[in-house]
């Protein structure tokens, strides 16, 4: 009798570190996908929280895992009192009314709300869940504030767990003009137990092979879990930004991101009055582009290779290759190659205005032998010279040392 308590408790034990580790597998799938200007954070705000800064919003993820299976081995209804739901509601509620946060007032209150998403995940079956079906039909208006009101005092009365009515209560306390909006800004998920694949799945789409996803995995979870201890150890949450992500955590994916970018050809249709744009303008004052000796031709040649490059980086984000991100910083560092060059060319004579033309040209010159990649791509030179006259043509970067004041819209 004592082995079998002993092997009970052993089971819960595994069962509780089953619902950590589950909710530590839903943070990292967010990692994945997180954008510029949001940061996620495990067991900070919650279980799990994302904050948009561009949004200004703050997302906060209760997350509930169970190993209960219905009688025909699938997942478990949702229950109408289960006490995760009612404990996760009545949690979020004394969030939204914590008069702490300077949040007494019904109106501030609101304006919490209006700021945030509250989303209440779990394995478990919800189609069939009669609460979730009435907080739909507040959404939809199809019942009033006051009447979703009188269905939780309904509840409340016929349940004998006490534990229950103090969490319905904890919600009511609201009232009607708060739990509104408080329901209408909260989600609830089913989320199948496949967070594993959902992560492979993740990191495949960062351009990893599929051989090497499981390796990546391993990395990441290591590097995860070290920053957690840490960050634990020094009394802080484990909080991390987009930034930190790129700049911390990509070294795990270029280690194994063997794919090369594919090269398309192109064709593209050149516009009117080559001769007329700004950056044609500078180079042929330099002297890089002579009119009488086929200048039109290597203006041509130029133009094309700028539309080549612009129509090249344009595929790879749309078909998913890159992301936005990747492709600011390609540019940023081809603008960064440039500022170098630019430097060392007119470092000597600066204003020197009797040497600039030919130091200008001297930088043009550097500046076309230079070799682009991204990732593991060579680009070669004619799209590497593209980048840099499109960055020209986006009044980017120039050849002279005052560049900007010439051709250039109010020395953009």
């Amino acid at each position: 009798m004592v082995e079998s308590r002993k092997r009970t408790e052993i089971t819960a034990a595994d069962v509780n570190q089953l619902g950590f580790d589950y909710q530590y597998l839903f943070f990292i799938v967010k990692l994945l996908h997180l954008s510029i200007g949001e940061e996620v954070g495990y067991e900070a705000l919650d279980d799990i929280h994302i904050i948009s800064h561009h949004d200004q919003k703050t997302y906060f993820f209760q997350l509930k895992h169970t190993t209960e299976l219905n009688s025909k081995g699938e997942q478990a209804n949702l229950a109408r009192f289960s006490e995760d739901l009612w404990k996760t509601l009545s949690n979020w509620s004394k969030l939204i009314s914590d008069e702490t946060e300077g949040r007494r007032e019904k109106s501030d209150q609101k304006v919490f709300i209006d700021k945030s998403n509250f989303v209440f995940a779990v394995n478990r079956q919800i189609g069939k869940n009669e609460v979730l079906e009435h907080i739909q039909k507040l959404k939809k208006k199809e019942i009033t504030d006051s009447q979703f009101v009188v269905y939780l005092r309904k509840l409340s009365a016929q349940t004998q767990d006490k534990t229950i009515k103090q969490y319905i209560k904890d919600i009511i306390k609201l009232g009607s003009s708060v739990i509104s909006p408080f329901m209408c800004h909260t989600e609830f998920l089913n989320t199948p137990n496949i967070l594993f694949e959902q992560i492979r799945e993740g990191i495949r789409d960062k351009m990893i092979a599929t051989e090497y996803v499981d390796d990546v995995l391993g990395e990441v979870f290591l590097q995860l879990k070290e920053d957690f201890f840490n960050k634990v150890q020094n009394g802080t949450h484990q909080v991390i930004t987009y930034f930190e992500w790129i700049n911390k955590y990509q070294s795990a994916f270029n280690k194994y991101r063997t794919t090369c970018l594919p090269l398309r050809t192109y064709n593209p249709l050149l516009p009117d009055h080559l001769e007329q744009q700004n950056f044609v303008k500078e180079l042929i004052e330099i002297g890089a582009i002579d009119m009488h000796d086929n200048g039109l031709i290597e203006i041509a040649r130029l133009t094309e290779h700028y539309l080549c490059i612009q129509m090249q980086l344009e595929d790879w984000y749309q078909d998913g290759k890159i992301t936005y991100s990747t492709m600011q910083r390609f540019n940023a560092d081809a603008a960064e190659q440039w500022k170098n060059i630019h430097t060392s060319s007119h470092r000597s004579t600066k204003k020197d205005y009797t040497k600039d033309f030919d130091n200008a040209l001297i930088c043009f010159d550097r500046i076309m032998e230079q070799k682009l990649s991204l990732f593991s791509t060579d680009l070669g030179i004619p799209l590497s010279n593209g980048e840099f006259i499109k960055l020209a043509k986006e009044e980017k970067i120039g050849w002279k040392f005052a560049w900007k004041d010439r051709y250039h819209v109010d020395g953009k």
